[in-house]
């Protein structure tokens, strides 16, 4: 299999070559996790996986440097990081169900507009725009905006909205 090299990145390779098992666990690891032949362990896998990919998701839109909301197809912010919290001085729960637009400040030309005007395209990029603020200030910032669709369905489930600079 690795020719005369037994060890690779400081793994006995000699021992699994020789190991049926070691090629059964890695077998297994790729089964569905219904199939009867999984064991339980690998099953517990399956399961746990999903939370440790959406568990990477969360710490990494965390610890995203610029402010980033998650925004459903509807309007409504479904998901904030701490920094467009600490930037609009904002409480997550006041922020939650809101709808993107009511951030927007009365004074900004882009008001009228609809999320689909707004974000006309797939990616927006460097959009100007005054946000309200908690305390009812107005923060000008520059925003990009990506469209999220569904690769199955291709209907769009909302956006990912990052705000670069606060000016």
């Amino acid at each position: 299999m690795f020719g005369k090299h037994t060890q690779f990145d400081g793994w006995d390779l000699a021992g699994a070559q020789s190991s049926q098992s070691f090629f059964d666990d890695l077998d297994a690891m790729l089964q569905i996790p219904d199939n009867p032949t999984t064991s339980s362990a690998q099953r517990a896998y399956h399961q746990i996986a999903p939370t440790l990919e959406e568990s990477r998701l969360n710490q990494t839109f965390d610890l995203l440097p610029e402010g980033a909301l998650f925004v459903d197809a509807t309007g409504k912010i479904a998901r904030v990081n701490r920094q467009i919290l600490s930037a609009l001085n904002h409480l997550e729960e006041r922020l939650l169900g809101k709808h993107f637009l009511d951030l927007i400040s009365e004074s900004d030309p882009l008001k009228p507009l609809t999320l689909e005007e707004l974000f006309a395209t797939d990616l927006s990029a460097n959009i100007l725009m005054n946000l309200r603020a908690a305390r009812g200030e107005t923060i000008m910032v520059s925003l990009n905006a990506r469209r999220l669709i569904c690769e199955e369905s291709l209907v769009l489930e909302g956006y990912l909205i990052t705000v670069q600079e606060f000016i």
